[in-house]
């Protein structure tokens, strides 16, 4: 029996996420994840085509990050 495909996307979901990769397996997706989101801070999801639904997400922006973004898109 085949293992499920998930895709990894970098973003949000309700925007324009950006396609990384598919990977066979639930646990080998969250891994995988975890690597993107360890190298380059962000926001990550695990979408599934079985359930056509996000399965995990991850977001890494630090707080700092994340006041330093608003503060410039205020400005």
């Amino acid at each position: 029996m085949r293992e499920p495909i998930f895709d990894i996307f970098m973003g949000e979901s309700e925007k324009d996420a950006i396609w990384l990769e598919s990977i066979a397996g639930l646990p080998d997706a969250k891994q995988r994840m975890e690597q993107y989101a360890a190298k380059n801070p962000g926001q990550y999801f695990i979408w599934s085509h079985a359930t056509h639904s996000i399965l995990d997400r991850v977001n890494t922006f630090s707080q700092r990050e994340s006041l330093a973004d608003s503060s410039a898109a205020a400005s």
